[in-house]
């Protein structure tokens, strides 16, 4: 194809909307430009009453065709965001497992000592030893604590501190 050259056509506001709500009602047109480059064609071949393109009009099915294919590829990246979503789920899921076994395996027993600073831990130690980020540790606490009842905390210590420990079985 030679060089391109670029048309400016004005209309109305409500010819626009007319033109927009054509193309999505007829995937085969892919943008106003096509739209009006296929109207243009049919009107100098004579065929505007017709609304497929002439059958000699080999670039315009080309262009169906590359449209068809690009909707294809479409739904196909589609799929595979879809199930690279899920594999990240995934991957959330191991990862997250994994730092409940590690924060549970740090927490000391229960105890009989009523002095819980002396024998309990804390967030901050927890995140310390496994190289973790706080808000994470302590999610993971609570998360233990609400669901499983084997993990427990006491607030108050000297500082106002909250000890974490395994509740004795």
């Amino acid at each position: 194809m030679g060089k391109s050259v670029t048309k400016t056509v004005k209309v109305p506001a409500s010819k626009a909307e007319d033109w927009d709500e054509y193309l999505e009602e007829n995937p085969e047109v892919d943008s106003i430009s096509h739209l009006i480059r296929l109207s243009v064609e049919k009107e100098i071949n004579g065929s505007h009453g017709e609304r497929d393109a002439p059958s000699g009009d080999t670039e315009t099915r080309n262009e169906g065709e590359i449209l068809t294919a690009l909707r294809q590829i479409q739904t196909d990246v589609g799929d595979v965001e879809e199930r690279l979503s899920a594999l990240e789920g995934i991957k959330t899921a191991e990862a997250d497992y994994d730092l409940r076994k590690a924060v549970y395996s740090f927490l000391p027993e229960e105890r009989d000592n009523l002095e819980y600073a002396t024998w309990a831990t804390t967030v901050e130690e927890i995140a310390r030893k496994l190289g973790a980020e706080e808000s994470d540790v302590k999610d993971t606490l609570d998360s233990l604590e609400e669901r499983t009842g084997q993990v427990a905390s006491v607030a108050g210590g000297p500082e106002g501190e909250t000890y974490w420990f395994k509740r004795a079985e």
